[in-house]
């Protein structure tokens, strides 16, 4: 997956690496690495991928976008939440900077 962003600050996290990406940074990050962007600016990101995901892939996706708007309120996640999030995405929810 190729990252892009044509504008704004972040950090996009790719298993244990944290990189802080701003404009016109240019991010490569191999198949099957989780991966995570956390905005700290208002951000405009090309996002390539290659092969297509499959429907497969979609559907993970789809399930991990309602983990998260479920998780998207830290202070209604149970401790149990919070470690399956961490294990998910390699970050703790409520400290994703550390």
């Amino acid at each position: 997956m190729i990252l892009f962003a044509h504008k704004g600050r972040g950090l996009v996290i790719a298993r244990e690496n944290k990189y802080d990406i701003s404009e016109g940074d240019l991010v490569i990050v191999p198949k099957g690495v989780r991966r995570s962007i956390l905005a700290k600016t208002d951000m405009e990101i090309l996002h390539l991928v290659s092969p297509p995901p499959s429907e497969k892939d979609h559907e993970k996706s789809l399930k991990v976008e309602s983990d998260l708007q479920t998780a998207w309120n830290p202070r209604m996640m149970t401790e149990e939440g919070r470690k399956m999030f961490k294990e998910r995405f390699g970050y703790d929810i409520l400290d994703p900077l550390k």
